[in-house]
C-alpha cells in the first residue's frame, strides 16, 4: 500500500523580512486545535495520523481529524497519574506511561487500556520507546526496563537508580538514555550501558533526537542544545539564536527541520524554536501558543507539527498545530531546482512506512520503482509527470516482507538507485 505526496511546495528554506526568517512567514506559526486548557506532557502520533495527548489525571485525548475534535479514551486507566509517555508500536499497539501506576497497553486504538507492570519495580514512567523488533524500553524513575514480549513482562537493564527522562534509537539499534545524571549509551539492546558525559556542560537530559544521519540531538536543563556527529564521541553545543535554553522536547520532520520545545516559568521566555540547518542556528517560532512552556512535540506524515504545552489559569494552553506542513513551502517564481537528486529514504531501517525525497531541476516524466535483491520489480511507486522542485512521497510496506531492498528514479537522462532495509 502506498500513497504520495506530490508537492507543488518546496522543501527550501528561503529567507523573508518575516520575524521567523524561514519559509513559514505567516502571522502564526501555530493554531490553536480544539483541545484547550490541558497541560499535554506527551504526544504520539499513529500509521493512520490519529493523535494521541496525555494529560494529567490519567487522561489520554485522541483526535482523527487533525486536532479539529478530541474524544477522551481512558477506560481502564489510573485517574491517579499523568500520562508522561506514549508510544506505539507496528502493529498498532498504543503503550502509555503515567508517573505513579505504570505502563498501560491498548490494542484497540485507545478505547481500552489495559496495566501491563509485570516485573515493572519502578511505576514512575518518565519515558518509552520502541525499536524496529517492537521491543519496548521505559525509562522510569529508578532506570531502565525492556519488554520483549509486547509489555507482557518487563526486566531492569543496566540503568539503575536514575531517572531516565528521555529514550532515543538510531538506525543501528544503538539506544540513548538521557536521565538526571546525563547521557548514557547501549549498542547490545539494553544489555550493557555506557555513560557518554563528555563536553556536555548539564547532567539533565530531557530530550534527545536522531535525524536520518544518525546525528544526536541532546536537549539539556538551562545549559540548551548539544549535538554529535559521531555517535556520542564528542559533542558540541548548538545554541545559536536559541534564547530559552531549558530544552525540554525535540523533534525532527522528514527533510532533518529540528523543532525543540523549551520551557518557560513565564510567558516572557520559553517556546518553540526552529533550526533548518542542522541545529547551527535557530529561529523562534511561537507566535499563536497562548502558553509557551512547551512539553511535548510530534509531527504528522503530512509534515503537520503538534505541540502540547502547559496550562495555567492566566496563560491557557493545550495542543497547538503548526498553520502550514513544515516540510514544504510555496514555490516561488524565481526559484528552481539546480540538479537532479535522489535522498537517503528517513527512517532507514524502517517498520513499515518510510519516506523519499527527490529533486526535480527542470518538469520531466518521472518514475521511481521498489526492487528486490533479485532485482525483481516489487512496485511502482511514481510513473508521471512532475514540475520542478522537491517533491516528497511516502511509502507504506505493510504487505511486503522484511528484507534488502532497492528504490530507483528514472527522470529524463538521470537515474540514480539507492537501498533501504525494511526490517519487520
Amino acid at each position: 500500500m502506498k500513497y504520495q505526496v506530490n508537492l507543488k511546495w518546496l522543501v527550501v528554506t528561503i529567507v523573508f523580512s518575516c520575524q521567523t526568517q524561514t519559509a513559514f512567514c505567516q502571522d502564526d506559526f501555530w493554531q490553536a486545535s480544539a483541545l484547550t486548557n490541558k497541560t499535554v506532557y506527551s504526544l504520539a502520533i499513529n500509521i493512520n495520523d490519529h493523535i494521541f495527548a496525555g494529560t494529567p489525571g490519567g487522561t489520554i485525548f485522541s483526535s482523527i481529524d487533525n486536532g479539529e475534535n478530541w474524544i477522551e479514551v481512558n477506560n481502564g486507566l489510573s485517574t491517579n497519574s499523568s500520562i508522561n509517555s506514549l508510544a506505539i508500536n507496528s502493529n498498532g499497539v498504543i503503550f502509555a506511561g503515567s508517573d505513579e501506576d505504570g505502563i498501560f497497553k491498548s490494542t484497540d486504538n485507545g478505547e481500552n487500556w489495559t496495566q501491563i507492570n509485570n516485573g515493572l519495580s519502578n511505576t514512575h514512567v518518565r519515558s518509552l520507546i520502541i525499536n524496529l523488533n517492537d521491543h519496548i524500553f521505559s525509562g522510569t524513575e529508578g532506570g531502565v526496563f525492556r519488554s520483549i514480549d509486547n509489555g507482557g513482562s518487563w526486566v531492569q537493564i543496566g540503568i539503575v537508580n536514575k531517572w531516565t527522562l528521555s529514550l532515543a534509537i538510531n538506525s543501528s539499534g544503538h539506544i540513548w538514555a538521557g536521565t538526571n545524571a546525563g547521557l548514557s549509551r547501549s549498542t547490545d539492546n539494553g544489555e550493557n550501558w555506557s555513560e557518554i558525559n563528555v563536553d556536555l556542560d548539564n547532567p539533565i537530559v530531557w530530550s534527545i533526537a536522531i535525524n536520518s544521519n544518525d546525528h544526536i540531538f541532546v536537549g539539556t536543563s538551562n545549559s540548551g542544545i548539544f549535538r554529535s556527529e559521531n555517535n556520542g564521541d564528542s559533542w558540541i553545543v548548538i545554541n545559536a539564536g536559541l534564547t530559552s535554553t531549558d530544552v525540554k522536547t525535540l523533534d525532527i520532520n522528514t527533510i532533518g527541520h529540528i523543532f525543540a520545545g523549551t520551557g518557560a516559568a513565564y510567558q516572557s521566555n520559553g517556546g518553540a524554536f526552529l533550526s533548518t540547518d542542522n541545529g547551527d542556528s535557530w529561529s523562534e517560532v511561537s507566535t499563536g501558543l497562548t502558553n509557551r512552556d512547551v512539553r511535548s512535540i510530534a509531527i504528522n506524515s503530512n509534515g503537520y507539527v503538534f505541540v502540547g504545552t502547559s496550562s495555567r489559569s492566566y496563560d491557557p494552553g493545550g495542543v497547538f498545530r503548526s498553520v502550514e506542513s513544515t516540510v514544504s513551502a510555496k514555490e516561488t517564481d524565481n526559484w528552481m531546482s539546480s540538479s537532479f537528486s535522489l535522498e537517503q529514504n528517513y527512517p532507514n531501517p524502517f517498520n513499515p512506512i518510510t519516506t523519499i525525497i527527490y529533486q526535480l531541476p527542470k518538469a520531466t516524466m518521472v518514475n521511481i520503482s521498489i526492487y528486490n535483491i533479485a532485482g525483481q520489480l516489487v512496485e511502482t511507486l511514481v510513473s508521471e509527470y512532475n514540475n520542478a522542485g522537491y517533491h516528497s512521497m511516502i511509502w507504506k510496506a505493510s504487505s511486503i516482507s522484511s528484507g534488502l531492498y532497492f528504490y530507483r528514479i528514472e527522470a529524463g537522462e538521470f537515474s540514480e538507485t539507492k537501498k533501504l532495509i525494511l526490517q519487520k
